[in-house]
């Protein structure tokens, strides 16, 4: 009895969850009378939805007549909803008794009453006494193992013929440069490494690193908020009150940075291919297929990883809502982790996403996979490519303004919004999609043409200011434009359709800007902040840090042994501690397989490419969203006039 819970005080203000106490209940051993164990404590999850109880309308409704709970608060609107299952209890029964007798004795006492009972999420094996290691889990704990052993050797033998024999850029045997691949000594130091020549690509755009740094906190800070489940909040209704505060603007509309990767990624594709491809004569096959082929091996062997270290997460943590939601959350990972690799993740309702957050993974991808050819269009045929580009933006920003207003879609995702299908509906169906943000790559695309293009044309100083001036407003509109929604205004009128449809490809259109000025010197001292060497480091990782917080937030939720508070001391506190942990893990991943993998994979291509002294340019070496250093290998057209060796001929530009 001392563990169950208790129906929660402050109901009044949304708490409507008494986790009771998990352990405890789990500890307990009842003997029989020859001191063996009789039975023992199982930990069940009650609901109890008040929702056809006849007097709770009319207690509402007193409390509507003094202004309480009107609007996004009230609470009946709340009930109708199908993902409320009402008041949560965690009980502690005896091992014996099954949740269906336990659901059916309460409902045998309160259906009467108009309360609706469910029991899930029954625990019965204590959290210390694990369950055998199933294949995948056996599988994956032994490939980090040996990558951990091989690691470890290479290390040391890097670390011998660095001190001993002084062989780091001495040529060495292709055996040692394929274990040297997996050198967390070498590796380290590639990732702390800042140099760059004051003429090269790497230093114009070294900005780029401080605009991934910036936007992947964006994305923790944002999912520390709301990667939640509600009913293990206390005064959940602060999500309504704080949403009222302008401000909040900047954690509830974090969804622009998402925009800004795939700026990034059409910008770094367009630049690469117009000023390194222009040259070049013979078919483009070459080129194109070892870009696709790079580039999608950067992006799914680590998240081949991330799937599989996600199902080995169960053997470590426990917890009630662990218990209840271990089906949901790691179940779509056993059935659909297929979808995953094949980078159509997004092409699901979002409760059987294997990840959900990887749904991103696969918009960059097949975005990416699709548009790559409009670039290569642009070296023959400028306007045309230019054309294509403004034709997507258009097409995509009706197609997302058609449905909006049709379905009566949220502009984007309102958590406070009591309608809490609609705001599945609107991600399933629009936000989730690669159409919704092709035009945040193609704005991209015709950045990277006017850095080139009219990078040295002269700008007058007005003309800047204006230029500026126009680009801070964009992005603060698009940033604070939802506030009224977010407050609780209806979004059904024209604005809110408009806003859904321009807002995602508006604010790549304000960054275009920042990137054309500070690629061509215009920067100033916000060029100084993108561009500071502290932040590279950091912006390597930004990668494994997208991918690993995730998993971070959901461990916090399901160890989690007592509500969390819904307040921004609470969760700037929660924020700061994720933000070490996912560094810190992301340090680990790099060491474990983003660097070999890296290492190896541009042996592979790059060797063959050197061997054959083919003329290719404009590789990019690159993550999901180009969160890892990018490499463009260039290997010049021989002129007639002189001839170059094969060494001179390489030129690796490390961004």
């Amino acid at each position: 009895m001392d563990a169950m819970g208790k129906p929660s005080s402050g109901l009044a203000s949304g708490t409507i969850a008494d986790l009771g106490n998990y352990d405890q209940c789990l500890a307990v051993e009842a003997p029989d009378g020859d001191q063996d164990i009789d039975f023992t404590g199982q930990y069940c999850t009650l609901y109890l939805n008040p929702r056809n109880v006849p007097f709770l309308k009319k207690i509402i409704y007193r409390f509507q007549e003094n202004g309480e709970y009107v609007g996004r608060a009230d609470p009946l609107k709340w009930l109708s909803q199908d993902l409320f299952l009402g008041i949560r209890i965690g009980i502690c029964i005896p091992s014996k008794c099954s949740g269906d007798e336990i659901e059916y004795m309460i409902h045998t006492l309160l259906g009467k009453y108009g309360v609706k009972p469910t029991v899930t999420g029954c625990e019965l094996l204590p959290h210390t006494e694990k369950a055998p290691l199933t294949q995948t889990q056996a599988c994956m704990l032994a490939l980090i193992a040996s990558f951990t052993i091989i690691i470890i050797f290479a290390s040391l033998s890097e670390y011998y013929m660095i001190r001993k024999k002084g062989q780091r850029d001495r040529s060495v045997s292709k055996a040692y440069a394929i274990l040297r691949c997996f050198s967390a000594v070498e590796n380290t130091r590639k990732l702390l490494s800042t140099k760059a020549a004051i003429d090269s690509d790497a230093y114009r755009l070294r900005f780029i690193h401080g605009l991934r740094f910036f936007s992947a906190s964006w994305v923790i800070l944002g999912h520390t908020y709301f990667l939640i489940i509600p009913t293990s909040l206390a005064e959940s209704l602060n999500i309504i009150k704080l949403q009222e505060d302008i401000w909040f603007c900047l954690i509830g509309n974090a969804f622009p940075c998402i925009q800004t990767f795939l700026f990034m990624s059409g910008f770094l594709l367009s630049y690469n291919v117009l000023k390194y491809l222009s040259s070049y004569k013979k078919t483009l096959a070459i080129p194109i297929l070892l870009l696709l082929a790079r580039r999608y091996i950067r992006l799914t062997t680590p998240i081949i990883f991330l799937v599989g270290l996600f199902l080995v997460l169960p053997r470590f943590i426990s917890g009630p809502i662990y218990s209840e939601y271990k089906g949901i959350v790691f179940g779509s990972c056993e059935i659909n982790w297929w979808r995953v690799l094949l980078h159509i993740n997004n092409w699901v309702p979002f409760f059987d996403m294997c990840l959900a957050h990887l749904w991103y993974v696969s918009v960059d991808w097949q975005i990416y996979s699709t548009l790559w050819v409009i670039p290569i269009i642009m070296l023959r045929r400028k306007r045309v490519g230019l054309g294509l580009c403004c034709f997507v933006i258009m097409a995509t920003a009706i197609l997302v303004g058609v449905q909006t207003k049709a379905n009566g879609y949220q502009p984007t995702p309102i958590y406070s919004d009591f309608n809490v299908n609609r705001t599945f509906d609107a991600g399933n169906e629009v936000y989730f999609k690669p159409f919704a943000h092709a035009g945040s790559f193609c704005v991209g695309i015709i950045t990277g043409y006017l850095v080139l293009a009219y990078g040295a044309y002269k700008l007058t100083t007005a003309a800047q200011g204006t230029l500026w001036a126009a680009s801070i407003a964009i992005c603060l509109l698009v940033v604070f434009g939802p506030h009224k929604w977010f407050a609780g205004a209806p979004h059904e009128g024209w604005d809110a359709t408009i806003y859904a449809a321009t807002h995602r490809t508006a604010w790549s259109v304000g960054l275009g800007w920042l990137t054309f000025a500070c690629a061509t010197g215009r920067g100033g001292l916000l060029n100084g902040l993108l561009a500071w060497k502290a932040l590279i480091p950091m912006s390597r990782l930004s990668f494994s840090a997208f991918m690993l917080q995730t998993v971070v937030l959901i461990s916090r939720t399901m160890v989690a042994r007592d509500r969390l508070v819904f307040s921004h001391e609470f969760m700037i506190k929660d924020f700061f501690a994720t933000y070490m942990i996912t560094y810190l893990c992301s340090f680990f991943m790099y060491l474990l397989i983003e660097a070999p993998i890296g290492n190896l994979e541009k042996m592979l291509f790059m060797g063959n490419i050197t061997k054959k002294e083919t003329a290719l340019s404009g590789f990019v070496k690159t993550g999901s969203n180009q969160q890892v250093e990018h490499v463009v290998t260039i290997e010049s057209i021989r002129k007639k006039t002189h001839r170059a060796s094969s060494c001179s001929d390489l030129k690796t530009v490390r961004l």
